[in-house]
C-alpha cells in the first residue's frame, strides 16, 4: 500500500477543482436537471410532452421542474 488509490475528476474547461469541492452533491444534480431538461425543450422546439418522452419522465414531473427552475418553454418555440 504504497499510495492511496485515488485520482483527481477530470475538470472542465469552465469550473475549478476548488469550485467542484464546493458544490454540493444537490446542486450539482439540480444544474444538470434544469440543463437537461432545457436541452430537450430546446430539441423539441418547446413541445412539454415530446420533452417528458425525451427525459423519460412523466409530463407532471417535467412541469414541476420547469416551475422550480423558472425555465420558460415557450422561450424554445420554433413559433415566432
Amino acid at each position: 500500500d504504497g499510495g492511496s488509490g485515488e485520482t483527481a475528476p477530470p475538470q472542465s474547461a469552465d469550473r475549478s477543482e476548488e469550485d467542484d469541492a464546493q458544490m454540493s452533491l444537490t446542486d450539482a444534480v439540480e444544474r444538470l436537471e434544469r440543463m437537461m431538461i432545457e436541452q430537450a425543450l430546446r430539441a423539441t422546439g418547446g413541445v412539454q410532452a415530446q420533452a417528458a418522452k425525451r427525459l423519460r419522465i412523466t409530463e407532471r414531473k417535467l412541469q414541476t421542474r420547469i416551475k422550480k427552475y423558472k425555465i420558460k418553454p415557450s422561450q424554445y418555440s420554433s413559433e415566432e
